[in-house]
């Protein structure tokens, strides 16, 4: 259990387990992206497995709000959402780390880190 791939596992990327009271994430539902790293636009898809209200946030490093994607009632399905490395004033973000955040009834379903150079 302490090999991955060909090497052992440091422990640096374990995940100890869930917080007292904390759900785990749905492990049907995944954000990706592509291409990241990204230099002015990239694409950001999720599968959405049943109807719920849908809110899919930007994320800067230091956790404050760039942008909201998407927040409405959806149905079931396949979605993408173009993010051009913009803000909520539409100006261009700067290079660096940011985190896609999706949530699905006040619950927080993914996280994904995306790179913009």
């Amino acid at each position: 259990p302490r090999i991955y791939g060909e090497t052992v596992d440091m422990g640096a990327y374990e995940w100890p387990g869930y917080a007292v009271g904390e759900e785990p994430m749905n492990e049907r539902i995944r954000l990706t992206s592509a291409p990241n790293p990204f230099r002015n636009e990239t694409v950001i898809s999720f599968q959405l497995p049943q109807t719920g209200i849908v809110n899919l946030t930007i994320y800067n490093i230091k956790g404050q709000k760039v942008i909201t994607l998407l927040d409405a009632y959806s149905s079931p399905g396949n979605f993408h959402a173009n993010w051009k490395g913009l803000d909520r004033h539409g100006y261009p973000v700067s290079n660096g780390a940011y985190f896609a955040k999706l949530v699905v009834d006040d619950k927080q379903k993914a996280v994904k880190r995306i790179i913009k150079f």
